[in-house]
């Protein structure tokens, strides 16, 4: 397959190998990924559920740190309730 790229000047153009087979996959991989996507925004929209936040997007994503302590930060919380519970009751 190739693209052509005209402005004004040289005409740039890019060739690569797309077979049928190829094709097929690209369209399952999107369509999983636009179910996801669907089945993530209807969570949020019914359950106020966040979007999950992806592991591998650390070096480009700037709100990285802030989920990291987020996710911290709730991990810690529940830790805290369950310590709670765990305490004997005692009488009066």
């Amino acid at each position: 397959m190739t693209y052509w790229f005209v402005k004004s000047g040289k005409p740039k153009n890019i060739s690569f190998n797309y077979s049928e087979a190829l094709h097929q996959q690209t369209q399952a991989d999107l369509s999983a990924l636009l179910l996801e996507l669907e089945t993530w925004l209807q969570n949020y929209q019914q359950h106020q559920i966040d979007f999950p936040h992806r592991a591998d997007c650390q070096p480009k994503c700037p709100y990285h740190q802030f989920l990291l302590d987020k996710a911290t930060i709730q991990s810690d919380r529940q830790e805290l309730i369950k310590a709670i519970a765990d305490i004997e009751e005692i009488s009066i």
